[in-house]
């Protein structure tokens, strides 16, 4: 083994002494501990995180997840799988969903809730204005994070204006910088596609996006106030299409659309908060 191979192994059985064994803090504002152990000691001059250091790295860490998610702190503290109430929801027309229409309602935050406990694969929430999605995609985007994931979630016009600005401002640097985060990105969701009117430039780029995480299966979440079965090619690019519905019919499949059978959620949550 290499001497950083072994530094590392020594680091991770240091991190993990530490998460098993320190539950006070016992370092005397030093952030380590050091063991009392005999030279040959697989712990022997290791420094040992206390648990006071892992929980300003896990402060740090969650800090640093709330500035690169693109939502704000209000959406984030809104927009949660425990705010979000079947019960409240209305139809198209204004009116309460019956018993079946709530339970699926219910069914759809349950099989989010798990999609965020283990995201894999690609999520299609669809439904009108209002229905509800855009406060499922946050609440998935809020428990990743909790879990330490990092997630990047945008409209489809934000999203294409930030690759515009970073192009603009600096081609060599910014734009890279942030192309090649949205497609490593732990987590992307894209909210509202097919509002976006993209230029062919930007439609080439989230293509491209697009195209990079089915090829290394990364994880995703779209939104649509349209059935993706319905967009036509006007309205999102043809491949990027062909890419969302791979696997949607199969038992399965790499996709799964969910379509919200409400109207307008937001407006009928507002009446009775």
């Amino acid at each position: 083994m290499s001497i950083q191979g072994t530094l590392d192994a020594r680091q991770q059985r240091a991190e993990e002494y530490s998460r098993q064994h320190i539950t006070a803090c016992c370092c005397n504002g030093m952030g380590y501990i050091h063991l009392n152990v005999q030279p040959g000691h697989p712990l022997f001059g290791v420094a040992i995180p206390c648990v006071c250091l892992r929980d300003a790295r896990a402060r740090e860490r969650a800090e640093q997840l709330r500035s690169m998610c693109g939502l704000s702190e209000r959406a984030m503290a809104d927009m949660t799988f425990a705010s979000f109430a079947p019960s409240t929801a209305r139809d198209a027309l204004g009116n309460a969903l019956d018993a079946q229409a709530v339970r699926q309602l219910e069914a759809m935050r349950a099989y989010c809730l798990r999609y965020a406990a283990k995201p894999e694969g690609w999520l299609i929430l669809v439904g009108p204005i209002g229905s509800g999605k855009t406060h499922l995609a946050a609440a998935i985007a809020v428990e990743c994070m909790a879990h330490g994931m990092a997630v990047h979630m945008a409209t489809m016009p934000d999203l294409l204006d930030m690759l515009r600005q970073g192009y603009a401002e600096d081609a060599d640097a910014r734009f890279e910088e942030r192309f090649d985060w949205l497609r490593n990105v732990g987590l992307l969701i894209l909210d509202d596609l097919g509002t976006e009117h993209a230029t062919p430039w930007a439609a080439e780029k989230l293509y491209q996006i697009v195209n990079y995480r089915y090829e290394r299966r990364l994880p995703m979440v779209v939104t649509s106030n349209v059935n993706p079965h319905s967009l036509s090619a006007q309205a999102v690019d043809a491949r990027v299409l062909s890419r969302l519905l791979e696997g949607t019919e199969a038992e399965g499949g790499w996709s799964r659309v969910l379509t919200l059978p409400c109207g307008d959620y937001r407006r009928r949550k507002a009446k009775t908060s």
